[in-house]
């Protein structure tokens, strides 16, 4: 070991001094302190190699968002079913096959709220309609 590493207490064989070069490193930026901000000791656990600014940036999606995505397809296969005369939850298993139960009965149930809901919007909007109105009340005295 190099007479300038650390050695003794507190100490670890993964730090080492920017008081040189690093031992058997090509000369260049990022082997000696002033090119390192003089920080004294860096981890070496922490180096990243440089990034290749030829691949393609790849846009940072939350899981959130992902799993939203996918039910949201999922759910818009299910609303189409009954064109295939299959059950909602037959079309998604052919339509995405090797997904989880789990996962297709979650969109089950969002696509069945959905129609759940959209019949109460119906229902309300026939009884607020002025003609179901009248025929609730009766005919007037």
């Amino acid at each position: 070991m190099p007479a300038n590493w650390p050695t003794g207490a507190g100490t670890r064989s993964s730090r080492v001094r920017h008081d040189e070069p690093l031992p058997d490193a090509p000369a260049g930026p990022g082997n000696h302190p002033r090119n390192e901000g003089d920080r004294g000791v860096t981890d070496l656990f922490d180096w990243k190699p440089p990034r290749d600014e030829t691949e393609p940036r790849t846009a940072v999606i939350s899981r959130e968002e992902l799993q939203q995505q996918v039910l949201a397809q999922i759910v818009a296969v299910m609303a189409r079913s009954g064109e295939t005369g299959l059950s909602a939850i037959q079309t998604a298993r052919e339509r995405f096959p090797g997904t989880p139960n789990g996962v297709l009965m979650r969109a089950y149930s969002i696509w069945s709220t959905n129609r759940e809901e959209a019949w109460w919007r119906a229902l309300e909007d026939g009884v607020n309609a002025p003609t179901v109105r009248r025929a609730l009340e009766g005919p007037k005295p």
